[in-house]
């Protein structure tokens, strides 16, 4: 009998797109935090999706995000690397 094989274990880097109050868009990335040129929030997903990045989940201040100083939502994203 061979040996079995063991899948591949992708592995991902995070970052965040934070819709503040004042409709400010953020990226948050382990660089730190920038302005994006986006002006509403679907051109921002699309923007980090033309690179390779992918929402993986969306929260409100109710689930959270409140806590952290950030605004209306919080997209977070991830991508293989």
């Amino acid at each position: 009998m061979g040996q079995a094989t063991v899948p591949a274990v992708t592995t991902w880097e995070y970052a965040a797109i934070v819709v503040k109050n004042d409709s400010t868009i953020v990226w948050l990335h382990t660089g730190g935090e920038r302005k994006m040129a986006a002006s509403r929030p679907i051109e921002a997903l699309n923007q980090a999706g033309k690179d390779g990045w992918e929402a993986i989940s969306a929260e409100t201040p109710a689930h959270g995000s409140a806590f952290w100083g950030y605004g209306n939502i919080v997209y977070t994203l991830k991508r293989p690397i």
